[in-house]
């Protein structure tokens, strides 16, 4: 058995350790002399209305020495701002404050029972199987809120709901000090979604087999007339070559005129390729083409290639 004298030093021990434990560090020297002046930079703001300022500087002091005087001044910067909320628990704060003198207490009490009757309320019910999502701005309501009064600070809100099947919920409320408010959740379904058929051209109609043989053939006509031209052409340059070259020899000067015939030749080839493969995609489309009763009366759809001065093209009915 544990000697009682032996028993009261361990019990000694421990108070002091625990104590020791739950005491807060001491602020040192710097940080008392940087929250004695944020508080006279706070009170100056404070009685000339400025809270903002007067809000930031009393937030300065509690960082540097958290004492209930700051933590009072800081509450009635935050009420002056509209951010009752944010009041109330440094009001709270400086009341549960164990070194709190009693004139800091008593005024605490008495401004926390003000703002507490300023804070506005907010109550949002949902349909009985609500199984979504509903926000005030950017904060989620747990689902254990939902029905019953939500302190906010006063301003406009906005009142979102989501849930799966239904159109989105989206209401503004303007919540002013001391009100109370009900928003109802209303959910609409959502409207299927329906795939649109694609609209099918068909091709394989006679008419329009025709009609694009007509327009192969003629292209077909063009790269003839084309490749002859030019073939024409680059036969005649070649001839003038001959006749002013000596023994498949020219001078310089005869170049241009060489580079001419060049671009003649090329031009024609281009053109008779043309030509093949037109003429070719054209029988082919004419011959594999569908034969209906109805086409026989349908008119004819003809082309006509034609060239001039200075362009080169065709020209058709269909």
């Amino acid at each position: 058995m544990i000697p009682r004298r032996h028993l009261v030093a361990l019990l000694s021990a421990a108070l002091l350790v625990t104590c020791a434990y739950d005491a807060p560090a001491a602020p040192s020297r710097q940080d008392v002399v940087a929250a004695q002046e944020a508080m006279k930079q706070g009170t100056s703001a404070e009685k000339k209305g400025q809270w903002e300022t007067a809000r930031e500087a009393f937030q300065r002091a509690v960082d540097h020495n958290d004492t209930p005087d700051a933590r009072l001044h800081l509450a009635r910067a935050e009420a002056g701002l509209g951010h009752l909320l944010e009041a109330a628990s440094s009001y709270r704060m400086a009341l549960e404050a164990k070194n709190a003198p009693p004139n800091v207490k008593a005024a605490a009490k008495k401004e926390l029972a003000t703002v507490v009757e300023r804070i506005p309320r907010i109550t949002i019910k949902t349909p009985a199987d609500f199984a979504g999502t509903v926000q005030i701005d950017s904060s989620p309501v747990s689902s254990s809120d939902l029905g019953k009064p939500v302190e906010r600070n006063p301003g406009d809100l906005v009142v979102s709901a989501q849930a799966d099947g239904f159109e989105p919920f989206k209401q503004t409320v303007s919540l002013p000090e001391g009100a109370s408010k009900t928003v109802e959740v209303s959910l609409k379904p959502s409207a299927p979604v329906t795939k649109a058929e694609p609209v099918k051209v068909s091709t394989n109609d006679g008419r329009t087999r025709k009609t694009l043989a007509y327009v192969s053939l003629g292209v077909g006509g063009v790269g003839a007339i084309v490749g002859t031209v030019f073939g024409l052409s680059a036969k005649s340059t070649r001839n003038d070559l001959r006749s002013s070259c000596a023994n498949d020899v020219c001078a310089e000067d005869q170049r241009e005129t060489y580079d001419k015939g060049k671009q003649q030749a090329m031009f024609s080839t281009i053109g008779f390729i043309t030509a093949g493969v037109g003429i070719g995609l054209g029988t082919v489309l004419l011959l594999t083409a569908p034969k209906k009763n109805a086409e026989a009366d349908a008119p004819k759809a003809s082309i006509t290639p034609y060239v001039g001065p200075a362009n080169i093209g065709v020209y058709g009915k269909f």
